[in-house]
């Protein structure tokens, strides 16, 4: 071992460029191993994860409040059906005299209990919960408002749109975490909401998950057919035109490679300077099995060293990694998908698990330079064969090998800032500055009134319309049928004149009419084949929540309904513009700001807080809150979370590249010491020895590009893909990454071959 650390010591570039690169890279693989270990716990946590299924549609995983009916009446296979709200609703209750307490509301059947053993009541009765008028608590919330002492008592229930519930507790489950079930602290049973009860079968989706729990050995391709079969004629081939068919893990689930090569590239550039040690303890009586051996173990005990310094740097980590995953993990409609922090357990399987990875990691980086050294007879590193063949191979393979990493992770890169810029920077074809939305779940216009007029007193406050959506978020739709009998799905805003006249939308068309009308988007007026003749007949089909357009008012540019990071297009859009007094659930106001923004939005919330505690008796989140412009960025937060994620990995791969592009060209300029020693004394100098030198390496890097840019191509399209509104002329970003990465290989050649060119020649032949 002695010799390895003399070794180490005389080679301190290598040295430093090995620890940095392989310290880093463990602490990454660390932190996300923990990570993806955590996240398998929870997916994969329920003993019935590959028998119990989720139903969705083409877009997302929740549908409807009847779909439980019909799947335990025509689907024998199914041994469970239960519902789930697809969120969580933050809410208030109160109970006798005491204060309004907060909390979140879930609404899910009592079967949800048999589809989750970790779900446990620890107290109270489940057949009360299956009765009108109970709900279930959490432990904690138990013990947070009623002293530990729930079960019997009555309480009232404000949640959503939902006017106050009186029930009464009938059980406490135990607080469930870490597992797939949402975080919940009150559960109704979903079966006596007088909101669906009384609606029209299948006339609203997005509102609840289905799970079934099937029976043991059934086909899960035959399980999804009968599933369409029986679900899809229920929604008429509106909205929902498949019904796919998810397990638990892939319901929950909707490392630094290159530095642990470069880690083993180098030990095999390496290889070669101990020749000469390995060959004389040949000549000493050593084996070739106890050459190898010294090697593993030396890469084994410098790896273990390098693991205990990147846990240190893991665990300094460990807040901004949690701080992005926190941001990516955003979810979609209706995912059971939780954040789970990284966190460091122990235990023997996990002790266990880090000295493996030290011992192979360990044994790949030296069992390759070992057995190319062993192979070697000790007259064949005198002859210099050894040193022939490394330079004839090993180099050239490293310096290719490097040069296409670094290419395509720098395009990599510098496309994921392109792409999140050209996302922030989408044209909505609507106003957004100066407009602030806030919903807060209305039901009828006189429910919103009061606080109407508080905003309207406020300064900088110029109007306040009544309404829901605005390009960019729009949560409604509907469907119309042509003439011809094709269906035609939209997304609709649905509001007052004021609220629309702030949308200040780029018309292409003005009818001249307002109040009780339908605007629709360019595209949706062409796929309607609009004219005279149907504007009434399209418009007697889209009376929704108490409006009544009685003909189309003027047609519009488009507006984006989705969030700029969605993977799904844009649909057509409508505007309907009613009276506000006719409507329901217009859920909010849009409120038009002049200035200072800062200090208005302070003096709308203060409105909206006031206007909260007259109306529930206590504070109650609005639903949504803030600035369009905002609230449109807000959205794409989980993707640029992610994206700085991913670029704080391509960023880390292309130092650690750019380490081994220095190590590689100081490896291939000291082979190149002897010949240009050899020709210096022969009359060359060292511009020519330089340029001779530096133009092998470049054509080598030259074939690394031709290599790495369509492979480059290849992965940023895979990237992009994944977004509906995307870049799409890139190959600037191919072609500078190129650039960067070729002069980057210059630079670090050009600075060790003119070392070496300079080197004098005696000195040079003399190591020889």
């Amino acid at each position: 071992m002695s010799s390895y650390i003399k070794f180490l010591s005389r080679n301190k570039l290598y040295t430093v460029i090995e620890a940095i690169g392989l310290i880093v890279s463990i602490a990454f693989v660390i932190l996300i191993g923990n990570y993806v270990y955590q996240q398998y716990s929870v997916a994969y946590g329920n003993p019935y994860r590959n028998r119990v299924y989720a139903v969705g549609n083409q877009d997302y995983m929740s549908l409807s409040w009847w779909d439980k009916a019909v799947f335990e009446d025509k689907l024998p296979e199914a041994e469970t059906v239960a519902r789930i709200s697809g969120s969580d609703y933050d809410g208030y209750i109160t109970f006798g005299d005491e204060q309004p307490v907060s909390a979140v509301i879930t609404e899910a059947d009592p079967e949800i209990f048999d589809l989750f053993p970790s779900l446990t009541l620890l107290e109270g009765s489940m057949d009360e919960y299956r009765l009108k008028g109970h709900c279930l608590v959490s432990e904690s919330l138990a013990n947070r408002a009623f002293n530990g002492d729930a079960v019997g008592k009555p309480l009232k229930i404000k949640y959503l749109t939902q006017d106050k519930i009186e029930s009464t507790v009938c059980g406490v489950f135990k607080d469930s975490k870490n597992s797939m079930m949402p975080r919940t602290e009150v559960m109704l049973n979903p079966e006596f909401d007088d909101m669906y009860v009384s609606q029209q079968p299948f006339s609203s989706i997005g509102q609840y998950m289905t799970l079934m729990k099937v029976s043991e050995g059934t086909d899960r391709e035959q399980f999804a057919k009968k599933v369409e079969e029986v679900g899809l004629p229920n929604y008429g081939g509106g909205f929902v035109k498949a019904m796919p068919i998810y397990n638990l893990p892939e319901l929950y689930f909707n490392d630094d490679v290159s530095a642990i090569f470069n880690y083993i590239n180098l030990n095999m550039a390496l290889s070669g300077k101990r020749a000469k040690e390995m060959a004389t303890r040949r000549l000493h009586g050593a084996t070739k099995g106890e050459i190898v051996m010294k090697y593993i173990a030396e890469f084994v005990s410098f790896t273990a060293v390098c693991f205990v310094l990147a846990f240190l740097l893991a665990y300094a980590l460990l807040p901004m990694m949690n701080d992005l995953l926190r941001g990516v993990s955003g979810g979609t409609a209706g995912s059971l998908e939780q954040f789970v922090s990284i966190r460091f357990e122990w235990s023997v399987g996990i002790v266990a698990a880090y000295v493996l990875t030290v011992v192979v990691l360990g044994v790949l980086s030296g069992i390759a330079p070992a057995a190319i050294a062993s192979r070697f007879e000790p007259i064949d590193v005198v002859r210099g064969t050894y040193r022939l063949q490394t330079k004839r191979v090993f180099s050239k393979i490293f310096i290719v090998f490097q040069n296409t990493i670094t290419i395509v992770l720098i395009a990599m890169a510098i496309l994921m800032e392109v792409q999140m810029r050209h996302m922030m920077n989408r044209p909505t074809n609507m106003r957004s500055e100066g407009l602030y939305s806030l919903q807060c779940w209305v039901k009828d216009y006189s429910d919103i009134a009061p606080l109407i007029d508080r905003l309207e007193k406020i300064p900088n406050v110029n109007a306040v319309g009544y309404g829901r959506g605005f390009a960019g978020q729009m949560n409604m739709g509907t469907t119309v049928t042509t003439p011809e009998g094709e269906r035609v799905n939209m997304q609709l805003i649905l509001c007052d004149e004021t609220y629309f006249n702030m949308l200040d939308l780029q018309v292409v068309e003005d009818f001249g009419l307002r109040t009780n009308s339908v605007w629709m988007s360019r595209t949706l007026a062409e796929k309607l084949a609009l004219s005279d003749s149907t504007a009434h007949y399209y418009t007697r089909n889209m009376h929704i929540n108490g409006s009544n357009p009685e003909t189309v008012g003027g047609i519009y540019e488009d507006i984006p309904t989705r969030s700029a990071a969605s993977s799904e297009p844009n649909q057509f859009s409508a505007v309907i513009i009613a009276r506000a007094e006719d409507l329901i659930w217009g859920n909010g106001v849009m409120i038009d700001v002049s200035g200072d923004y800062k200090e208005t939005e302070k003096a709308i919330m203060q409105a909206y807080a006031d206007y909260s505690e007259e109306k529930n008796g206590t504070y109650v989140e609005p639903a949504q809150n803030g600035y369009v412009k905002d609230l449109n960025n807000l959205l794409l937060q989980p993707a640029k979370m992610a994206m700085r994620l991913l670029e704080l990995f391509m960023l880390l791969s292309v130092l650690i590249s750019l380490l081994g592009l220095v190590a590689i060209s100081t490896y291939y300029s000291e082979q190149s010491t002897k010949s240009i020693a050899v020709r210096k004394v022969f009359g060359s100098n060292v511009q020519r020895e330089l340029w001779r030198t530096v133009k092998d390496y470049m054509v080598l890097v030259g074939i690394a590009a031709l290599i790495g840019i369509p492979l480059a191509v290849w992965f940023c399209g895979r990237y992009l893909d994944r977004f509906a509104y995307r870049i799409e002329h890139y190959g600037w970003i191919i072609a500078v990454a190129a650039i960067l990465g070729m002069l980057m290989a210059f630079l670090s050649v050009l600075w060790q071959t003119l070392k070496a060119a300079r080197t004098n020649p005696a000195e040079a032949l003399k190591k020889e």
